[in-house]
């Protein structure tokens, strides 16, 4: 599959057989609504195997939502879940060298509280040298919301509260403190959601379902704030960084143009609604497809490798959504030397809601529960 020409590496390189490219189906608006419809039960938590049965001090352990746990790219071992060898957490964990032990906790449909209620933290321990964790979307409900909106029910749920964001942004730092206290030579790695949308806000139905330019636009500054959030909620957390996973750590440049979910076969980076629907997965829409969880393992690996974080073999063996191999005398994996871990960012002096713009221009209420095909938001 073809990628970015800023991207240096491709997913075949990354040791990942990538998926050849799927044909667009046509459906009516009709069949769009029956498509899309059960996404909502296929997006809710199912805790039933969500906890991890792995010994503490895996040395790279995953934490968080179907955004790490694999979701897009079948097939599936665990049923809950969603956990798939061909996730992100998989390739960038064999990238990370041989010998390298891990685990991926990660549960499609996972809170924050979920994270450590339902027994993601139990393979943290002293020694566990990184952890990542995608987290927070759920909190805000947007698996329903996107449901709504995509069968034309209604797209009021994609108006979130600015105070929810704030919120979120208190419990999500409280969580990651809580992380490193039970990994306390671990740095963990907090990672932003990828931008799914066309930045243009174009709309392609059948995979962007009923949705119109209007409501695609609500989208990206849902995700913006989303991530402006988690990027906030890190600073102040001991041994903690944010990852900008929209942005190639090697050029410094955007890592999704052109592969957003209304790019053409072959470039296409993210499900689409009928693209979910060919996988008989109808909850694997706006997630990451087979490439594009290829292409975010590349962009984790360039991220330490640019930030001096280092990860020595061995500690624990891999569970949860597949693991490498632990045991052995310790060897250095791949990396270049470590440099010490940047000090913590000062507390913000704001939240998210105050420091970034939220909706499209000119302001407006955005309600499209009258016009759920696209009305300007204004």
């Amino acid at each position: 599959m073809p990628v970015r020409s800023g991207m240096a590496s491709t997913p075949a390189s990354a040791g990942r057989a990538v998926k050849g490219s799927r044909t667009t189906l046509r459906y009516s608006s009709l069949a769009v609504i029956t498509m899309v419809a059960v996404l909502l039960a296929a997006l809710l938590y199912r805790p039933d195997q969500a906890k991890a049965d792995n010994p503490p001090g895996n040395t790279y352990v995953a934490l968080g939502d179907s955004y790490s746990s694999g979701e897009g790219a079948p097939p599936y071992l665990t049923s809950s879940c969603d956990r798939s060898t061909s996730s992100w957490v998989t390739g960038f964990a064999a990238d990370l060298g041989a010998g390298v032990g891990y685990t991926n906790n990660a549960c499609a449909g996972a809170t924050a509280a979920d994270v450590i209620n339902q027994g993601q933290l139990g393979s943290l321990g002293p020694n566990t040298q990184l952890v990542t964790i995608t987290i927070g979307g759920n909190d805000l409900g947007f698996g329903p919301a996107l449901t709504s909106c995509t069968t034309g029910v209604s797209c009021d749920g994609l108006q979130v509260p600015l105070s929810q964001f704030d919120a979120l942004q208190a419990s999500l730092h409280s969580l990651y403190q809580y992380i490193v206290s039970l990994a306390p030579n671990a740095t963990l790695l907090v990672v932003s959601y990828p931008d799914i949308w066309s930045p243009s806000n174009s709309v392609c139905a059948p995979q962007t379902g009923l949705m119109g330019t209007g409501q695609i636009q609500l989208l990206n500054s849902d995700v913006s704030l989303m991530n402006r959030t988690i990027q906030l909620a890190s600073y102040g957390v001991d041994r903690t960084q944010f990852v900008d996973s929209n942005t190639d750590p090697a050029t410094s440049t955007p890592a999704w143009t052109g592969h957003d979910v209304c790019a053409s076969d072959g470039m296409r980076e993210f499900n689409g609604i009928s693209d979910g629907v060919s996988q008989n997965h109808t909850a694997a829409a706006f997630h990451p497809n087979w490439g594009g969880h290829a292409i975010w393992s590349i962009i984790m690996y360039r991220y330490i490798n640019a930030h001096g974080i280092s990860i020595t073999a061995g500690g624990g063996s891999g569970g949860g959504g597949g693991g490498g191999g632990g045991g052995g005398s310790p060897s250095p994996a791949p990396n270049p030397p470590p440099w010490p871990n940047p000090a913590p960012a000062p507390e913000p002096t704001g939240t998210a809601s105050s420091t970034i713009s939220y909706g499209p221009p000119g302001g407006g209420n955005c309600s499209y529960s009258s016009d759920p095909s696209g009305a300007p938001c204004n």
